[in-house]
């Protein structure tokens, strides 16, 4: 205890920078703010068990980006190192003001070292041949480099509560409907936006941060850890640096059903590798490093010679399962990967309709009993659930109890199982519970006019499925398959019989 009042006082001693002359903002591929440092209380009494106890912490004075990465910012990024997000052929999410989502937490900091080298500063990030428990790879971070990177979740929590004030919300004690963007519509239209809302049309707190809670979660510097708190280690500028898999995520989201994950002490996670239509990213400078300047000079993109980050190039198979599908092995493996990847499923949270709230292992069981009935690999299923809502994280289908958005405008099928798009007040508006949505997914998934579009690939199974071309539908199958069995799967691979890896017993067709 006496060292630990001593380390407070010693982080109270340090010299300040002289704030006369340092600007309020600088500009260089987008505008930062200064945030000056200090004392906080992190964390909440009343909150989850992750986020307590409360403990006091210090942060030293940094710049934050204003507003969150938007399209417009990411679109250099993307067309010189193609690297685009999930999400970048989607008219409804890829608008010039709408933060960018549908990235991986990768992603996220191979931009940071991109957007420092074009404005002549070092990168913080260095890739390793170290791998993470899903086999994505590890970067560290350079403290002593000068270029961009993410927040911390101390830096990102005292940053949104407006500094020592410690407000519950960016705006104050109480919460505001208005001021965020969260789902208050649930199958109504009462809220001002239907998806994400343009980063300008938030809250700006009193730092002059935009956003700051609700529209879309945070990717983090930390790796998660659920006792961080309790250890009671790193004060001054704390952040987990144990690698798990696992990143922290701050802020909520557009899909958050309630305003308690909307608080600024509100710890959440998600998988590295995971993308999200409702995940994005700000970035930060820590001013002990920074040569401050009114407007940094921005290179031309021909000037910079950077090696973007691609996830097909760096990712290495870990020891994948492969025993029985239905088995309770199977059923484990896939519930922890729920729990991985989707905390903030919806069916973990509350109850829809008649379908109460569910454990991840609960819903990894209900997915493999059901398509054990139907002979469906079960992969697909879940494959299907992340790409339409996130796995019931955010998106309209979800609170119609739909979210595998059946069959969008596949017009074969509109006589027969549910459409996502059925005018609301008929027979198909909604299922009690999603053992009903499983049951009629698989029936429509075994109609005999998929069969000869399962004989080829990937990119015509869809087209059937969707009735359209949908870049983003395909790749949350491509990943899940890849993750837990190490099976290719993507738009054009196989170049055949790709019902193999659909139907499980596809050698009778």
């Amino acid at each position: 205890m006496r060292y630990y009042f001593l380390l407070l006082f010693l982080v109270a001693c340090q010299r300040k920078p002289n704030y006369q002359q340092l600007p309020k903002k600088i500009e260089g591929l987008k505008t930062m703010v200064l945030v000056q440092g200090g004392f906080f209380k992190q964390g909440n009494e009343n909150g989850t068990p992750a986020e307590k106890p409360v403990r006091t912490v210090a942060v030293q004075d940094f710049y934050v980006d204003a507003t969150p990465v938007t399209y417009q910012d990411y679109k250099l990024y993307a067309e010189h190192g193609k690297v685009h997000n999930a999400q970048w052929y989607d008219e409804n999410y890829h608008k010039r003001n709408l933060p960018v989502t549908g990235i991986t937490w990768h992603q996220a900091a191979d931009f940071c070292n991109w957007r420092s080298e074009i404005e002549g500063l070092q990168p913080v990030y260095k890739l390793t041949d170290e791998k993470d428990s899903y086999g994505y790879p590890i970067f560290v971070r350079n403290d002593s480099a000068d270029g961009f990177r993410l927040p911390t979740e101390a830096e990102f929590e005292y940053a949104a509560a407006c500094g020592e004030t410690q407000e519950v919300f960016p705006w104050g004690e109480k919460f505001e409907h208005r001021f965020a963007n969260f789902d208050i519509e649930k199958r109504s239209s009462k809220g001002k936006w239907r998806r994400l809302a343009p980063v300008d049309s938030l809250y700006c707190n009193s730092w002059g941060l935009y956003g700051m809670s609700g529209n879309q979660w945070h990717w983090c510097d930390d790796w998660f850890d659920a006792e961080a708190y309790s250890k009671n280690t790193n004060l001054q500028n704390p952040v987990c640096k144990e690698a798990n898999g696992i990143k922290s995520i701050r802020g909520g989201s557009w899909g958050s059903p309630s305003d308690a994950f909307l608080t600024v002490y509100k710890r959440s996670y998600t998988a590295a590798g995971n993308y999200n239509f409702d995940i994005g990213f700000r970035c930060v400078r820590q001013v002990k490093t920074m040569q401050i300047k009114e407007k940094t000079t921005i290179k031309k993109p021909h000037e910079i010679n950077h090696v973007y980050y691609r996830e097909e190039k760096y990712f290495r198979p870990q020891k994948y399962f492969r025993g029985n599908l239905y088995s309770n092995e199977f059923v484990s493996l896939l519930g922890q990967y729920l729990a991985d990847y989707y905390p903030n499923c919806l069916y973990f949270h509350v109850q829809v309709d008649k379908q109460p709230p569910l454990t991840p292992r609960q819903l990894a069981a209900l997915i493999v009993k059901v398509c054990q009935q139907y002979q469906i690999h079960p992969l697909l299923l879940t494959g299907i659930f992340a790409a339409e809502s996130g796995f019931g994280s955010c998106s309209v289908p979800r609170w119609y109890n739909n979210p595998l958005a059946y069959h969008w405008q596949n017009k074969l099928i509109a006589n027969g199982e549910p459409e996502y798009n059925a005018p609301i007040g008929l027979k198909n508006e909604k299922f009690a519970t999603l053992q009903d949505v499983f049951h009629s997914f698989c029936k429509g998934i075994r109609k005999k006019f998929y069969i000869p579009v399962a004989k080829k690939d990937l990119t015509a199974f869809h087209q059937l499925y969707v009735g359209y071309d949908a870049h983003a539908w395909m790749l949350p199958i491509s990943r899940i398959y890849r993750d837990l069995l190490g099976i290719r799967i993507d738009a054009k691979y196989p170049q055949t019989n790709v019902g193999r890896l659909i139907y499980l017993d596809w050698e009778q067709f």
